[in-house]
C-alpha cells in the first residue's frame, strides 16, 4: 500500500511556490496516525498548505447540500400549502 493511499492529505508551500526536483510532491506522513507530518527541504519558506479532501468527504458534502434542498423545497411547499389553506 502506497504513502498517498493510507494518508489523505496532500501538503504545498505557497508564496513563494516551491519547485522541488523532478516536480516531485512533499511527503505527507503521520504521527501516530493521528497528527500530519511534512518534511520541508532545508531553506524554503512560505505558508504551509495541507489539504484534507477524502473521495468520502466530498460525497458527504454533495449528499449534505442535496438534502437541505430538498428539506427547503419541502419547507415551501408547507408554507404554500399552509397559506392557500388560509385563503
Amino acid at each position: 500500500m502506497a504513502l498517498s493511499d493510507r494518508i489523505p492529505y496532500q501538503a504545498s508551500v505557497d508564496r513563494p511556490r516551491l519547485k522541488l526536483p523532478g516536480g516531485k510532491k512533499l511527503a505527507v506522513d503521520s504521527y501516530s496516525g493521528l497528527i500530519p507530518v511534512v518534511e520541508l527541504p532545508a531553506g524554503s519558506h512560505g505558508r504551509l498548505v495541507l489539504s484534507y479532501r477524502p473521495w468520502w468527504l466530498v460525497c458527504g458534502g454533495v449528499v449534505a447540500v442535496a438534502s437541505c434542498i430538498v428539506w427547503f423545497i419541502g419547507l415551501l411547499a408547507g408554507v404554500r400549502n399552509m397559506l392557500s389553506s388560509l385563503a
